[in-house]
């Protein structure tokens, strides 16, 4: 992600986080709801593992959970005084299907990110321990044998054989860029604990 994209450590997040819950991006947006009559609406737009939500002053004007989505794509169109820019199109369903329109820097590394997050199929959890980022993962099997950790920049890709014996593979977006060595592993009660280096 670029760099004008602020992380944000989950634990200075407030209420706005559920337990458990840890933001992953932050950044400045507008969005609008696609009536006839473009309303934009400015705020600070955060996603977290779990949902997408859009804050006003102190006021939660959305939030979206992840497993609701069902549609997020990248359309051109008009914005503030009609210029015409990307924007985040987005459908989910709740007690009826929503739509709205999220006009962000850098959408295409947001729809990427959201994507990543909504195909995780591991119990992840991601935090920060003095200069490393700590990741712990817990498994089906009760062997790391075939459990393989790659490492680059913002991004950890964890390859491992599931309970069927298919391999797969689970990439998990960092709050940080990290060194790809030295990566330390541990294996415990199917809990698999990964400390990575800050650069």
């Amino acid at each position: 992600m670029l760099n004008n994209i602020r992380r944000i450590n989950s634990r200075r997040a407030g209420p706005l986080a559920l337990a458990g819950e840890k933001i992953i991006l932050s950044c400045t947006a507008s969005y609008d709801v696609g009536a006839v009559f473009s309303c934009w609406r400015p705020g600070l737009l955060y996603l977290t593992n779990k949902k997408l939500f859009f804050v006003q002053v102190k006021t939660v004007l959305f939030q979206i959970f992840l497993n609701d989505i069902q549609m997020i794509e990248i359309e051109k169109r008009s914005w503030i005084l009609g210029k015409k820019i990307n924007q985040l199109h987005i459908c989910w369903h709740t007690d009826r299907v929503r739509h709205i329109f999220i006009a962000v820097r850098d959408s295409q590394d947001w729809k990427r990110s959201i994507e990543i997050i909504r195909k995780q199929k591991l119990a992840i959890d991601i935090f920060e321990e003095d200069n490393k980022i700590v990741i712990m993962v817990e498994f089906q099997t009760s062997s790391n044998d075939e459990i393989d950790v790659k490492v680059e920049g913002k991004k950890a890709t964890i390859t491992f054989k599931n309970a069927n014996g298919i391999i797969q593979t689970e990439d998990v977006l960092l709050p940080n860029e990290v060194l790809s060595v030295p990566l330390s592993k541990k294996f415990y009660n199917q809990i698999l604990t990964i400390r990575l280096l800050k650069k």
